[in-house]
């Protein structure tokens, strides 16, 4: 009972730790794209070129097991690839991490509802409600943004892109997390084929920007941090959460990036907040809470 207490204390801890990490992974973004100029493709490759480094010379990486390989691929394909470039360019369209941050955070409520058509599994009512809630709380906050006043449509859709292809990313690792791969492994090799799928991306797109970079000493710690922290040290805390807590439960923690996120920004001095953007992340945070919670237990039906 002792080692089940431990492990589960070693689960949610490492779910703790992954929230910390990319709620900032939205500021060092921000500040990489708004700051230091940097090419938002280019961003992303040298952050998973580091990152894939630094997991194969600390970590021992198994073998895929035969039949596994289109797994990883997918698992590739929805997280980092296709998943960093919704995040990276809504970052960059939108301007505000807090903003960019919140929209992220509707992962926990959309996974049910993809579980729910892949697994057949029963969709709650508080999912719903809750999904409802969230949306008019990124409404509050979208009528507010700094850039302006108005939002960029375009910035949305790349965030809505982002949601998606980590919602089938939660799918895909249900499947991996019971084959009994470490999360240094299903970690490395993500990381590995979603930057083969990005070095051809960045060099026919942003070559001649790559020569232009600027490499200062904010920009490097930057992309180190997001390198070694958030695709590295978060996504295999991430995975050993999943298979300790699963899946489901692990997600409920996304729930707390933006609040991260904001802190972290208010610190740095990075954003300016209003009373309407505070109401409408904290109708946002709501809406996710409710739902993850179980309304049985107010309304007696079992």
């Amino acid at each position: 009972m002792l080692v089940n207490k431990k492990r589960l204390f070693y689960g949610y801890a490492a779910a703790v730790i992954s929230t910390i990490l990319w709620g900032a992974s939205f500021v060092w973004t921000t500040d990489l794209l708004q700051v230091c100029n940097f090419p938002a493709i280019s961003i992303v490759t040298f952050r998973l070129l580091i990152a894939s480094v630094f997991m194969l010379c600390v970590f021992k990486t198994e073998k895929i097991k035969k039949g596994d390989l289109k797994y990883f691929l997918l698992l590739s394909l929805f997280q980092p690839f296709l998943y960093f470039i919704g995040e990276t360019y809504g970052i960059k369209y939108i301007g505000e991490a807090s903003f960019s941050a919140v929209m992220i955070s509707l992962i926990p409520v959309a996974a049910p509802f993809a579980l729910s058509l892949v697994y057949k599994r029963k969709l709650k009512s508080e999912l719903v409600l809750g999904a409802v809630i969230s949306v008019v709380g990124v409404v509050l906050m979208s009528l507010n943004i700094s850039n302006g006043g108005s939002i960029s449509i375009k910035g949305v859709l790349f965030l809505c892109e982002a949601i998606v292809t980590a919602v089938c990313y939660n799918v895909v690792l249900e499947k991996l997390i019971h084959k009994d791969y470490k999360p240094t492994t299903i970690t490395a090799y993500q990381n590995i084929f979603a930057l083969i799928f990005y070095i051809p991306l960045c060099l026919s797109m942003e070559y001649k920007d790559i020569l232009a970079i600027d490499w200062t000493f904010r920009a490097i710690a930057d992309l180190v941090a997001l390198s070694l922290l958030c695709s590295s040290v978060a996504y295999v805390c991430y995975s050993y959460g999943a298979r300790i807590i699963s899946v489901a439960k692990e997600a409920v923690f996304n729930n707390g990036i933006p609040v991260v996120t904001i802190i972290i920004s208010l610190i740095i001095g990075q954003e300016a907040f209003s009373w309407r953007k505070i109401l409408g992340m904290s109708v946002v945070i709501l809406g996710l809470m409710i739902s993850q919670t179980s309304l049985s237990k107010f309304t007696g039906r079992k």
